[in-house]
C-alpha cells in the first residue's frame, strides 16, 4: 500500500475528517488485485468527503504539510462543484458526489479495512461497483468485472 495514500488516511483520522476512500484505493482495499492478479495502477487518491465548512478546515489542516496547495480550497467549492482535484506531487481528489454516492450514502455500506494500524472507511463492494458500472473507461469497465467477481464469492 502507497506510504503517502497511509499518510493521508493517518492524517484524516487524526484531525477527525469525515471520509471514504473511493476509486482505485477503495479497489485495492476490497481485494481487486487479488482476484484479478494484476496491479491496480492510479495516479490520485480519491475520497468522498462530508462537505460542511468544519469538515473542509479539518480537511486543509489535515493535508497542509503533505499538499501545501490544500490552502487553496474554498469552504464552498466542494458544494459548488462534484469534484475538487488538489493537484501537486500527490493527487488527491476531494468528491462531494460521485453517481449520487455522497458522504451521507458512502457511511451507510462502508467497510473499515485496517492497515498498518491505520482504520481506513472504504467504499463497499456494492457501490463501488455502482459508481463504476456507467462509466467509459476501459479500466472502470474492468473493475467492475472483478469487483463482481468479489462480490459473487
Amino acid at each position: 500500500m502507497d506510504k503517502d495514500f497511509l499518510k493521508i488516511c493517518k492524517r484524516f483520522n487524526e484531525y477527525g475528517v469525515k471520509y471514504v476512500v473511493c476509486g482505485a484505493y477503495a479497489c485495492k482495499l476490497q481485494g481487486i488485485e487479488k482476484v484479478s492478479g494484476q496491479e491496480r495502477l492510479t495516479n490520485d487518491f480519491d475520497f468522498i468527503v462530508e462537505t460542511s465548512e468544519d469538515n473542509i478546515s479539518r480537511i486543509k489542516s489535515a493535508l497542509k504539510d503533505i499538499n501545501p496547495k490544500i490552502i487553496d480550497l474554498r469552504n464552498y467549492d466542494l458544494k459548488k462543484y462534484q469534484t475538487v482535484k488538489i493537484a501537486g506531487k500527490i493527487e488527491i481528489d476531494l468528491i462531494s458526489n460521485l453517481w449520487q454516492i455522497d458522504y451521507e450514502t458512502a457511511i451507510k455500506d462502508l467497510e473499515i479495512k485496517e492497515i498498518e494500524g491505520i482504520e481506513i472507511p472504504v467504499l463497499s463492494i456494492t457501490q463501488l461497483i455502482e459508481t463504476k458500472k456507467n462509466s467509459f473507461r476501459e479500466r472502470d469497465k474492468a473493475d467492475t468485472y472483478w469487483l463482481n467477481k468479489i462480490k459473487s464469492g
